[in-house]
């Protein structure tokens, strides 16, 4: 668990002979940048905030931007800052959303607009809740994986794949397993790399392990604001993690 905490003391000084690396959106514009600083690292994000840690510690601080700036800078930590942070300490990093039911995380990947934000929250009920919102980090080094900082174990990985509406079509969804070599392919598409440095030599091989004990299903759909109930209604009957 990494626990970010606000710092009073002056931030350090940053220089541009320290810089590690600059840090790109999905955009490729520069929104951070990581500097290296004796056994400290810094990132700095403009407009958000300072964020400060040592590898292999737990607290993290930083120098919010703007004075009432604290919940800003908890959703770009959360969502943003903890996942890297992870990932050099050895964690692997999905983008996507997942939720926890009472049978393990199960976590939803695609690309862009797929859906992922929204089906992972429109399944939230009373014994399902959101635990991962962009980005799902998961420890594959252990056995099975576990995701941080939910703490349980990753149960499935369900690739969304979106059919666009043409007039007069209807399609019912539609679930199938991926497995073997067309699985690993199919997840490392999806591996939310902030730099390969960070990633580590063992990407692949973390991947190979997690998709061999890790159920991988593919989840095709049609895109229809109107059968979204449909559609929820169809993943967690479909599911067995998400049924009571």
């Amino acid at each position: 668990m990494l626990t970010l905490i606000r710092s009073n003391d002056p931030p350090p000084l940053l220089s541009p002979i320290h810089e590690i690396a600059p840090w790109r959106d999905a955009s490729d514009a520069i929104c951070a940048r990581i500097y290296s600083q004796g056994d400290e690292r810094q990132i700095d994000w403009p407009s958000v905030g300072l964020f400060s840690f040592r590898p292999g510690e737990s607290i993290v601080h930083v120098w919010p931007a703007a004075a009432d700036q604290l919940p800003p800078v908890e959703a770009v930590f959360d969502r943003h800052v903890r996942p890297l942070i992870l990932q050099r300490a050895g964690y692997q990093v999905l983008h996507g959303s997942a939720v926890s039911g009472r049978h393990g995380i199960v976590a939803f990947c695609g690309r862009s607009g797929a859906g992922k934000s929204t089906l992972a929250a429109m399944l939230a009920t009373e014994l399902v809740r959101q635990v991962a919102d962009d980005a799902v980090v998961v420890d594959a080094r252990t056995t099975p994986p576990a995701v941080n900082p939910a703490g349980a174990s990753l149960a499935r990985i369900v690739l969304l794949e979106r059919v666009e509406s043409t007039r007069g079509s209807r399609m019912q969804p539609e679930i199938s397993g991926v497995t073997g070599a067309a699985a690993l392919t199919a997840v490392l598409a999806h591996a939310k790399v902030f730099d390969i440095e960070s990633a580590g030599d063992s990407l692949v091989a973390d991947y190979a392990a997690l998709v061999n004990c890790v159920p991988v299903t593919r989840l095709r759909f049609q895109h229809d604001a109107a059968r979204i109930p449909a559609l929820i209604a169809f993943v967690r009957s479909a599911l067995p993690e998400l049924q009571p």
